[in-house]
């Protein structure tokens, strides 16, 4: 295929995808303290949605834009935005909040909604009535497509589609992500628009989570539901997408991607040199890094044996994912000691390919 193509074809994906409308009130409306430093931002939060019992996605939510200055200060914990010769440059028109919902404790829950330019995703953080960020979920994208296979003029095929949504629990500080990701046939109608039919496969999860008394996200367990012959590649490379469901606070995350590559499936694919774990796996060690890096290096030095893991953060360094100076930054946050200097040891030659760390 033509990149142009797929391109274009995503594009035109994209635009038929989203139908539901997301359920809102005005965030103003029996605000509380949970809003002032949002206020304090200079954010309307009068034209903030409040997130109802069940949010979907839809094209044409209010969406709230966010400034350059206002992304640093909610997401910079995050996105490192301070990083010197950090690439995100103008930040306008990337970040929006697409809605709030108060938890116990004068907290406040925000929906984040980030366009990528070739596609978006949403993000939950929890922050503090000082606007100090407790937790951090990255809920990925809640309406993708992506082409599989088709014709020549690009009117019949497969593609791949995921739609997702969210469900709050009105008496619990509890909610739950449900994503529905399939492989279908789809065709161009005659006025121009994606339609879909004879889905392959399905597969349908629901992840729960509780939000603590101290403004952390628990995830409590997965349901999956799998309809048809899902293919043994896609089971695998969404087990790994799955790790990136779990929150910054998690401390068994590190634990699990070790676990994950020592399956079986995901062995093979890393050693063949066209597999697609490699890739999968280093867009989850490059969030977690970037969401929690000191307690990536804890795990680090408490796991000296795990080669896996440690070669698996290189590469991620190695590709230019992260930039050298933000493993110097999580370095520096650590007490100085024999932990501090076998990392520094361990990853002082780090960095792009091709450079001295």
């Amino acid at each position: 295929m033509k990149q142009i193509t797929i391109l274009l074809f995503v594009a035109m994906l994209l635009a038929g995808c989203g139908t539901a409308t997301c359920s809102a009130s005005q965030a103003g409306e029996g605000s509380t303290n949970s809003y002032t430093f949002l206020t304090q931002l200079g954010v309307d939060v009068h034209k903030i949605p409040t997130l109802g019992s069940k949010v979907e996605f839809a094209y044409g939510d209010e969406l709230v834009a966010l400034t350059n200055d206002q992304t640093r200060a909610l997401l910079n914990d995050i996105y490192h935005f301070d990083t010197p010769n950090n690439d995100d440059g103008d930040m306008e028109g990337m970040f929006y909040i697409a809605g709030a919902h108060p938890v116990a404790g004068d907290r406040m829950l925000l929906l984040f909604h980030i366009e990528y330019g070739d596609g978006s995703g949403r993000e939950m953080a929890i922050y503090d009535h000082n606007g100090r960020l407790t937790d951090f979920l990255d809920t990925g994208s809640w309406n993708s497509c992506q082409p599989n296979e088709s014709n020549d003029d690009f009117t019949r095929g497969t593609a791949y589609h995921e739609l997702a949504s969210c469900e709050f629990n009105a008496q619990k500080p509890e909610f739950t992500l449900r994503r529905d990701f399939a492989l279908s046939d789809f065709f161009i109608t005659d006025d121009g628009t994606i339609a879909f039919d004879n889905i392959h496969w399905e597969l349908l999860k629901d992840y729960s989570y509780t939000i603590t008394d101290d403004g952390k996200f628990r995830q409590q367990n997965v349901h999956i539901e799998q309809k048809g012959p899902v293919n043994a590649l896609a089971l695998m490379l969404d087990a790994i997408s799955d790790l990136n469901y779990l929150p910054a606070s998690d401390p068994s995350r590190l634990d699990q991607l070790a676990a994950l590559m020592q399956r079986a499936d995901v062995r093979s694919d890393l050693a063949n040199p066209d597999g697609m774990a490699t890739y999968r796996l280093q867009g989850v060690m490059q969030g977690t890094f970037e969401q929690n890096g000191t307690a990536v290096l804890h795990w680090l030095a408490g796991h000296r044996s795990s080669t896996q893991v440690i070669e698996l953060l290189k590469s991620v360094f190695a590709s230019g994912w992260i930039p050298k100076y933000r493993m110097t930054q999580e370095l520096q946050k650590l007490p100085a000691g024999e932990e501090r200097t076998w990392l520094e040891r361990l990853t002082a030659q780090w960095g792009p390919d091709g450079a001295v760390g």
